[in-house]
């Protein structure tokens, strides 16, 4: 009887300590998990600013930076940590879409712009959709869609394809902004 006790307790504790291995497995799992999460934001807000200021850049007519820039963001797509969540890892990528899709207009390759202005559209449409939807998406997020939609419909107009532009313009007409206005300018407004 006393040598069973010993037994049922060595048991208890193997079991003790097979739970507490296992305890610390999930802890692992869930700290690389939550690192990988960081280094994504972390990556997209790198991606983000780097996209904002080509953007800038491509409205100033520092074509030179701009395509500088382009190349540093599409390296950090591909960089993009493994496991981190497709949805914004798409959205990201339809962000260097759009900065390189205003850097072609600028160019004067507008046909691909319109081409990337589009896929640049769904990747948002997309990660609207699976963060709730558009009536709890963030303001920021529908004024870049709605940015991104206006800017397909310029392309569109300028490569002769204005049917298709007044469908997908139809229901954007918002004011912008003189600066707006501004960035839009070519050789031929002046």
């Amino acid at each position: 009887k006393q040598h069973g006790g010993r037994t049922g307790n060595i048991a208890r504790s193997l079991y003790s300590v097979e739970m507490t291995v296992g305890n610390l497995r999930s802890g692992l799992e869930v700290a690389r998990e939550r690192m990988k999460a960081e280094e994504g934001a972390r990556a997209g807000t790198k991606i983000s600013a780097i996209t904002m200021l080509t953007r800038a850049l491509v409205a100033n007519g520092r074509i030179k930076g701009a395509e500088e820039k382009l190349e540093v963001m599409h390296r950090l797509i591909r960089r993009l940590p493994e496991g981190m969540w497709e949805p914004y890892r798409r959205f990201l990528a339809g962000q260097v879409m759009s900065a390189e899709a205003q850097f072609l207009m600028k160019t004067g390759k507008t046909r691909e712009a319109a081409e990337l202005f589009a896929q640049s559209v769904v990747s948002v449409q997309d990660f609207v959709e699976v963060r709730g939807g558009y009536e709890s998406a963030p303001e920021g997020l529908m004024a870049r869609l709605s940015a991104l939609q206006r800017h397909r419909a310029i392309a569109l107009l300028r490569i002769g394809r204005g049917v298709e532009s007044e469908v997908v313009a139809r229901d954007l007409l918002l004011p912008v902004s003189y600066t707006h206005l501004r960035a839009h300018e070519t050789s031929l407004h002046l």
